[in-house]
């Protein structure tokens, strides 16, 4: 069992993905998928608090230390699905927990949806589930995102002169304690002449060319089949025309907690998460026995 993480680079068929590994190598095997703009370091407060479980954090591609899309395509939440089931594939890990916060929750989901059979527990911090888009709408927005794309060689990332702006700046962007901005700040900037810019991607930020509809997503989560623990803090993440009720109600086998703070409350309460996600652990774990 370490107490801290191991770097370790993963080659896959989408480039170099970084990831660390906590916890105990012969535990539960659990995969944590971060939030958008995120990186993996926004699971550091979490990961001791499952020190029992063999716990791999990874950078989502375009994030963080993991390698960018090689070709000219903007992100889309089936890719990420895809790219969970590649880091997966690498590891020889046929069947795991998936413990994700925002993005990282809905990637989750709609994987768990997507093989039901690779995913023996569900943890989604946050998440409501990803945005969708009205039928009507998605013209306009493959438009959109294809005018953008055209333009993505003139957009520049903003450029900071030292560390301690980009935390200010991040922390102000993503309602963040300092503490916590500063860890995700640490592992997302890379310096230049001049100052400190971040390694993200910058097609991250563009209008995806295409979202799930409502209908779709319950389709997912009606074929999840792994029990799924739902945290959601009460200052937290709103999505607009989305009935987060409707959305939970189609996953059978559900647990809802709720705890006070903001949308990172992972990293501000990683004491009160982590004994909700071991309780859970430990219910799911003894109903199979």
């Amino acid at each position: 069992m370490t107490s801290s993480g191991t770097d370790i680079a993963l080659e896959t068929r989408y480039g170099s993905v970084a990831i660390q590994r906590w916890g105990n190598p012969k535990g539960p095997r659990v995969l944590a998928l971060h939030g958008w703009l995120d990186n993996l370091a926004s699971f550091h407060p979490l990961a001791p608090e499952l020190s029992a479980c063999d716990l791999v954090l990874v950078d989502l591609f375009g994030h963080g230390h993991t390698a960018r899309r090689a070709d000219p395509g903007a992100y889309h939440v089936v890719d990420a699905v895809a790219f969970v089931h590649e880091v997966l594939t690498v590891l020889g890990w046929s069947r795991a927990t998936l413990l994700g916060h925002s993005l990282g929750g809905a990637v989750s989901m709609i994987f768990s949806g997507t093989f039901p059979e690779m995913v023996e527990r569900l943890v989604a911090i946050e998440s409501p589930g990803p945005l969708v888009t009205l039928e009507a709408d998605m013209p306009e927005r493959m438009a959109r995102s294809i005018s953008q794309l055209a333009r993505i060689h003139t957009k520049r990332l903003p450029l900071h002169p030292d560390v301690e702006s980009a935390v200010t700046a991040r922390a102000r962007a993503g309602d963040l304690p300092l503490e916590a901005a500063r860890l995700i700040v640490a592992r997302g900037l890379r310096q230049l002449d001049g100052g400190y810019t971040w390694r993200t991607d910058p097609k991250l930020m563009l209008d995806s060319p295409q979202r799930l509809t409502e209908g779709q997503v319950l389709a997912f989560l009606g074929r999840i089949s792994a029990p799924v623990l739902h945290i959601a803090a009460d200052r937290g993440l709103r999505l607009p025309d989305v009935d987060v009720a409707t959305r939970l109600a189609a996953i059978r086998r559900l647990e809802r907690r709720t705890l006070g703070g903001g949308h990172h409350v992972h990293m501000e309460s990683p004491g009160p998460v982590g004994q909700m996600i071991r309780e859970f652990f430990e219910a799911t774990a003894a109903a199979q026995s």
